[in-house]
């Protein structure tokens, strides 16, 4: 019995031990040393969960950070560098890794905010090279203001919740491209232990308007197939381009030599029965079918290689590889054919590598080499950057906005001969999916792309708007607006404009520019609030003290500007009322309310608008405030249609939002008519007949 008792005693010491946090701690790090950091999370996770100790939660929320931004999930990152920084007073290295993460997520103002609670914590000679990441954010901002001259494009039609991403153009030809994916039916079912995606497989997609369909029978068994031909062209839906090529492992990140018809690609398939990591392998294109599979032995079998990029002539083959003799992380690396074997491998050098990641090199036909890099002169994440041969260097550029974003930008390649292409990015909900690219012709004349904005109360659904733009060199245009109501207009120098903005139901509204030379800078306002016909509109300026109707200047130029409005519109008549919230006797509010409409229809008049265009109405706070479009928009907690009544006001659950709701009662607001057509135009100011 003592020796039963004894046992159970130390297999329960063992179970206890083996549930600890630190026992799941210990399991996090073998896994993530392994770089199986997907699995190595969730260990993190559990750690994290069963323990009280904040310090001990705090380094483990790290890690767990660190896991997701090795896998570029930079918002499940985010999640975590916050868990760990509420734990400790102080934890620099979660918040460096914080502010980089935020701004891949494209959330620059948190970022920043990290980055000026860092920089509270290290002293400025502490801090290497996180104080660079200032740069960042400038370079975002200066970048996205002056943009390059690129149209961008998703491709829709290729692209999946999955991962897309290092696309290529097969044989050269530009309707056939071929990319790596980790959507549904790859050869392999399981879970990859690095990212917890599928394994990726390579697929293919032609544009044409050629479409396969299957022929089943009355079983529904496939038994043949049959050729629709479409009206318009597209690119199909992409599949595997075969067990020749892709296996139940990682395969992707490919390229072509056409010279001798052969595609090299990524795979991590097993070696000799072992998990070596990545390597390149070859196969002959033979028509639809492949030839023999060989793995390119540049390196020894325990060396990762991958991203393929071959030249021209099929004699040098850059890839990118973490082998010992480079600049730390991952280099670019090149090797050339020597009698037809490939020689020894040579580090691109410091013109190109750094001490951060470098990687999906791509050689153009034109000998320029393209790559992607994590380093600080970036805006985040990877980066696009083109390193032009100049004798014996390498002239280094980053390819900047709009190919590059704050999130991942990686895998360029270009139609042969043309600045046009494809790339990938995770831009988008942060998924890696596939860009079309198209350099544009560079405007000499163009200053900038000026945008406006279009708003109306009630919202612009259901309006029909027409935006139209005229220049003095004679350009007319109509201009499309986007679901926001935002349109954008190319403004050249030395040009004048009017653009026109009319609809139906609202007041046409013109705005003039007129530019200068080239360099000048432009302060532009595009934007339009526009002027419904018979609906109540709120002149959001006009306000007044409590118990007060003296006119402030903002209320002035608010009514200035309706004063252009009238002298603009001759067949409008104009009925301005006020309107006060529940607080006070209903005499007073009435009282007030009718002296702020006199004040504001009097200020008019002496302006030169005619009395009789004008009606001066009191409504104290019989008429609570309906909600609109642009109450919604600005307030969650309201939305449209809610009448902002006593009863409605008093259940509002905080008192922040009770002053909001009241301030909105508290208002000025006119209602626009048309003049009829007939004499009697204006509205009815004659005393009332004696009897």
């Amino acid at each position: 019995m003592k020796v039963l008792a004894g046992t159970t005693l130390s297999l329960s010491l063992l179970f206890c031990m083996a549930c600890s946090p630190q026992y799941y701690a210990r399991k996090g790090d073998q896994l993530f040393d392994k770089g199986l950091y997907h699995q190595s999370e969730s260990k993190y996770d559990k750690a994290y969960e069963k323990s009280d100790d904040h310090i001990f939660k705090s380094d483990v929320a790290l890690k767990a950070g660190l896991c997701f931004e090795k896998i570029n999930q930079p918002k499940k990152a985010a999640r975590w560098y916050k868990k760990a920084t509420r734990r400790r007073d102080s934890f620099p290295d979660a918040l460096t890794h914080l502010v980089q993460v935020e701004i891949k997520n494209g959330n620059i103002e948190d970022a920043e905010e990290a980055f000026s609670i860092y920089k509270d914590y290290v002293p400025e000679n502490a801090r290497g090279a996180e104080e660079r990441l200032v740069e960042v954010f400038e370079r975002i901002k200066e970048w996205k203001e002056n943009p390059q001259a690129y149209k961008i494009r998703p491709m829709d039609n290729l692209n999946t919740r999955a991962s897309e991403f290092a696309p290529l153009y097969l044989r050269g030809d530009t309707n056939t491209i071929v990319f790596t994916s980790t959507r549904k039916g790859a050869f392999g079912v399981k879970q990859d232990g690095v990212t917890g995606d599928k394994f990726s497989n390579l697929y293919r997609s032609d544009y044409t308007n050629e479409v396969k369909r299957d022929v089943k029978n009355k079983r529904g068994k496939v038994i043949g197939s049959k050729t629709i031909i479409k009206d318009e062209f597209i690119w199909q839906r992409p599949v595997s381009i075969g067990d020749g090529v892709n296996s139940v492992f990682n395969d992707g990140a490919a390229c072509v030599d056409l010279e001798t018809n052969t595609l090299y690609f990524t795979s991590s398939r097993k070696v000799d029965g072992k998990d070596r990591g990545p390597k390149i392998y070859s196969i002959a294109m033979q028509g639809d079918a492949w030839g023999e599979l060989n793995k390119i032995d540049i390196v020894a079998d325990s060396l990762s290689v991958g991203h393929p990029s071959i030249s021209a002539d099929g004699e040098t083959l850059y890839f990118a590889s973490d082998m010992a003799g480079g600049y730390g992380g991952n280099d670019i690396w090149m090797v050339k054919s020597e009698g037809g074997k490939w020689g020894s491998p040579v580090n691109m050098g410091a013109d190109i590598n750094t001490d951060k990641e470098e990687k999906f090199p791509y050689i153009r036909d034109n000998g320029m080499l393209y790559f992607a890099s994590d380093r600080y002169e970036g805006m985040g994440g990877l980066d696009l950057y083109v390193a032009k041969p100049r004798a014996d260097v390498w002239d280094v550029e980053n390819m900047r906005y709009p190919i590059n974003s704050e999130a991942d930008d990686f895998s360029i390649v270009f139609q042969s001969g043309e600045n046009k292409g494809l790339f990938a990015s995770s831009r988008n909900k942060g998924n890696d999916d596939i860009f079309s690219f198209e350099k544009m012709e560079v405007d000499s004349l163009l200053i900038e792309i000026a945008e406006g904005r279009i708003s109306f109360d009630e919202g612009l659904a259901g309006k029909n708007i027409r935006v139209k733009m005229e220049s003095d060199k004679g350009e007319k245009s109509n201009i499309s607006l986007d679901e926001n109501g935002v349109f954008k207009l190319p403004i050249h120098a030395e040009t004048k404009y009017t653009i026109t903005v009319s609809g139906e139901d609202f007041l046409t509204e013109k705005k003039m520019i007129e530019t200068g030379q080239v360099n000048e800078k432009l302060n532009i306002d595009l934007n339009f609030e526009l002027k419904g016909i018979g609906v109540p509109i709120r002149l959001k300026s006009v306000l007044f003290g409590f118990n007060e109707w003296v006119l402030t200047d903002q209320a002035k130029n608010a009514l200035n500007d309706l004063v252009k409005t009238m002298k603009e519109h001759e067949d409008i008549l104009i009925e301005l009322s006020s309107h006060t919230d529940y607080v006070g006797s209903k005499i007073v509010n009435d009282s007030v309310s009718m002296l702020r409409a006199q004040v504001c229809v009097d200020y008019l008049v002496e302006q030169g608008v005619d009395s009789t265009r004008l009606k001066a109405l009191s409504f104290g706070e019989t008429k609570p405030w309906v909600v609109k479009q642009e109450g919604q928009d600005k307030y969650p907690f309201l939305k449209v249609g809610d009448v902002l009544s006593k009863a409605f006001i008093y259940k509002l659950s905080n008192e922040k939002q009770k002053q909001v709701a009241m301030q909105m009662n508290r208002r000025t607001e006119i209602r626009i008519e048309r003049i009829d057509k007939k004499p009697k135009a204006r509205f009815n100011r004659s005393k009332r007949s004696k009897r």
